[in-house]
């Protein structure tokens, strides 16, 4: 009875050393699947930079080099220093996004355009796209108008950052003539 006992003890005890606690879990039979890339991976650089929510803080605009006005987000200061209450474009913003409006490249003609919403006084959703020029780089926003009159095409992007967009309408190093605007993230 007693080698009886030690064999059944000896068995449970190979039994028990035979079972790694430890060991890691089987692979699966077959690969994860790669994930979907997204629309940003064939964005350009400065594409991807532009993705996001652009506050807007004010616009000026030019005339012959002469500063006419600047408008923000609670009033119109004029050249002539006067100063008029407008909220009307108090909270007013535009979310760039990187999802394709759907309409192909055209070599030499445009990039590809991108889906945005504009939010404003009036609230609208359109598109977006960059043009590389010789002169710099243009952000054109498919509607004319998103808040005051900035936006439209041509609109050649002066400083871009992580939170700050600030883009005007004549061509860098030229003497100002048109619309500037600034926006924050």
């Amino acid at each position: 009875m007693k080698k009886l006992i030690l064999s059944a003890l000896a068995c449970i005890a190979l039994v028990i050393s035979s079972c790694n606690q430890n060991s890691p879990a089987p692979a699966p039979a077959t690969p994860a699947p790669t994930p979907t890339p997204t629309p940003t991976s064939s964005m350009t650089a400065i594409e991807a930079l532009l993705v996001g929510n652009w506050i807007w803080d004010k616009e000026e605009e030019y005339i012959s080099g002469n500063l006419f006005s600047t408008i923000t987000t609670s009033n119109i200061i004029s050249a002539n220093g006067s100063v008029t209450t407008n909220t009307a474009y108090a909270g007013s913003h535009m979310v760039l996004k990187s999802t394709t409006v759907g309409y192909p490249n055209t070599v030499g003609i445009m990039s590809q355009r991108y889906n945005a919403d504009y939010y404003s006084y009036l609230s609208q959703s359109s598109g977006w796209y960059v043009q590389p020029t010789a002169l710099g780089d243009q952000l054109n926003l498919t509607i004319y108008n998103p808040f005051v009159t900035g936006g439209g095409a041509g609109a050649y992007i002066i400083t871009l950052n992580a939170t700050t967009l600030i883009y005007q309408s004549w061509i860098p190093g030229q003497i100002p003539n048109g619309i500037k605007s600034y926006y924050h993230k």
